[in-house]
């Protein structure tokens, strides 16, 4: 059965449409086109419906969560009444029906309601975190925060009868502590917003005089502990930056006992008795919150499975001892892991993705390749390819698909952090390895065999659903398909052919002819012709990506890809800079 070929001289001429007919057709597009708008208008309700989008798993987790944190709280303020002036605890009906505890109730579940929206959110987190990892978390400092304050408050060695002594006694600055560290601002600052609004129920029986000054003492106290123990570096921070916390606690102690002191001759005995009350249990508190970050915060994160910007920070260091093996063994691969970690990092960090988690991947993602450096590019050291010798195509690929699964395994055993571990396990996706896979092809043509499937030849992994992933993987592919571009040699003997053909007849003129070729092969152009051909270079992998359907479950946008192609131009052309020649002796 064959296809008729018709070249354009054979086709006839369009005919031409009345005006009517013309009419008609257009009045039949736009039928046609309003009903595609209107369906699709229609998908878009259903598939992002409130009900659809609001009860998923996590947040109804989440509210079961929320649920529990709303229960311990009631229970710890019924349980634990505070002492009536006659020395009695009320009976439980009227526990029950008291005004300030049914307040308490409302108030503790709008501010509750208040963190679900929080956590709802459509900002982008900086962290690609669990949505349940938060919940867990938020509910958790809660209820520890509801237990501490209760114990404290209702212990009669501790003072906590004045405003000052509840600002520099309770651990308000612990929890959004932990929470900088493990999530991010956003909801570390909104969870001590929560626990200031909270206080003055859980501190006093009937909040009403000193509520809104104590709320305020508290709020500022404790959203400060945000920005003071955010990026930290090294665990000694933790000590001073619980110093400066410390110093604020203090400040803060002191405005209440002189707003909230008397106002006659006694004031200054009672300076002189809050200016011990105040100090040392305000430093002693910001000292006790560093140190609490730094014993406790390591078990949060093997419990959580969530690293800190610390423990990235020190993944970091090139000194780590798989990183060193990779630098001993297969010092190429060493190079392009800094390479693509640069490029990574910048374009993580123009899209607003986890810049610091971008970079650790990228060091380690190629660490699978010490098992057998010298079958990958970058560590061969002549033009001698043990994958082109003696190896079938499949075995090729085999071997090259091996390093996501042994770069596993050894980030495993080194105890690298788990959010680093999809990076090495899924940063090629499911793609194809197109020259072996065409290899195959060429093979199995001239045997007279069906080609193979392309399943041989792509990543048996999962298709990529991280954007840090993502951005590690368009990197990855970026930095080696530029690096062979720019690293491409003329071929001499075409251009030995070339030379000949066109300076056969010239003549005089022949010498700068084959100049001019030699110039010209040799790459002495401007700058315009590298940057274009890095442009082509960069879009061309964004292209393939996009058309093999490796980025169709990662939130990413056009805008960002557009971002992060260049970001990736200008880091490539700051490492292949150009250098002016110096005459020397």
């Amino acid at each position: 059965m064959g296809c008729t070929h018709h070249t354009a001289e054979s086709l006839p001429p369009p005919t031409p449409l009345s005006p009517d007919e013309q009419q008609t057709k257009m009045a039949h597009f736009r039928e046609g086109l309003k009903a595609s708008c209107q369906e699709s208008l229609s998908r878009s309700r259903q598939d992002t419906s409130w009900s659809r989008r609001f009860f998923d798993r996590d947040n109804c987790l989440g509210a079961l969560l929320l649920l529990a944190t709303w229960l311990t709280g009631a229970a710890v303020r019924l349980l634990l009444p505070f002492p009536s002036p006659e020395g009695t605890s009320a009976p439980w009906a009227e526990r029950l029906t008291d005004r300030s505890f049914l307040l308490f109730l409302m108030v503790h579940a709008f501010s509750l309601a208040f963190l679900m929206a929080t956590l709802n959110t459509p900002w982008r987190p900086a962290r690609a975190i669990p949505k349940g990892k938060e919940f867990l978390l938020v509910s958790l400092s809660l209820m520890l925060e509801y237990l501490a304050v209760a114990a404290i408050v209702h212990s009669t060695t501790i003072p906590t009868s004045r405003p000052w002594n509840i600002i520099t006694i309770l651990p308000l600055a612990v929890f959004p502590a932990f929470l900088i560290n493990l999530l991010d601002a956003r909801i570390a600052a909104c969870t001590a917003v929560v626990q200031a609004i909270l206080l003055p129920f859980q501190v006093s029986a009937s909040p009403t005089d000193n509520a809104y000054p104590l709320f305020c003492f508290a709020l500022i106290v404790s959203v400060a502990a945000v920005p003071c123990f955010r990026n930290i570096r090294l665990r000694v921070h933790y000590l001073t930056q619980g110093l400066s916390q410390g110093l604020l606690v203090t400040a803060m102690g002191f405005l209440a006992c002189y707003f909230s002191g008397p106002r006659d001759s006694a004031a200054l005995v009672t300076w002189r008795d809050g200016f011990q009350e105040i100090l040392l249990p305000g430093v002693a508190q910001g000292l006790l919150t560093g140190l609490a970050c730094m014993i406790f915060l390591p078990f949060l994160e093997l419990l959580f499975r969530i690293p800190t910007p610390m423990t990235l920070t020190e993944l970091t260091d090139v000194n780590t001892p798989l990183l060193q093996r990779l630098r001993a063994e297969a010092p190429g691969t060493y190079q392009h892991s800094l390479d693509v970690a640069e490029m990574a990092t910048n374009a993580a960090s123009c899209i607003g993705a986890d810049a610091k988690l971008v970079h650790v991947m990228a060091l380690y993602h190629d660490v699978g390749k010490l098992f057998a450096p010298q079958y990958f590019a970058e560590n061969m050291t002549n033009q001698n390819n043990p994958l082109e010798n003696g190896l079938s195509p499949e075995e090729s690929a085999n071997l090259i698909f091996e390093h996501t699964t042994h770069g596993t395994q050894l980030a495993q055993k080194y105890h690298i952090s788990p959010l680093v571990i999809p990076a090495i396990w899924q940063h090629h996706g499911t793609t194809l390895l197109e020259h072996f896979y065409q290899k195959a092809c060429d093979q199995a043509a001239a045997n007279g065999t069906p080609p193979p499937p392309e399943e041989r030849f792509r990543y048996p992994q999962k298709p990529i659903t991280s954007r840090e992933v993502a951005i590690l993987s368009m990197a990855d592919s970026c930095e080696a398909a530029v690096r062979a571009l720019l690293s491409r040699k003329p071929d001499l003997g075409k251009l030995a052919k070339a030379i000949v053909e066109q300076t056969r007849d010239q003549g005089q003129d022949a010498t700068a002819k084959c100049l001019d070729l030699l110039t010209e092969s040799l790459g002495e152009k401007d700058l315009s012709h590298v940057v274009k051909a890095i442009d082509e270079r960069i879009a061309s992998v964004f292209r393939k990506r996009f058309y093999d359907h490796q980025l169709d479950q990662v939130d990413l946008t056009t805008r960002e890809l557009a971002l992060m192609a260049r970001s990736f131009r200008e880091t490539i052309l700051f490492h292949f800079h150009s250098r002016p020649e110096y005459r020397t002796k």
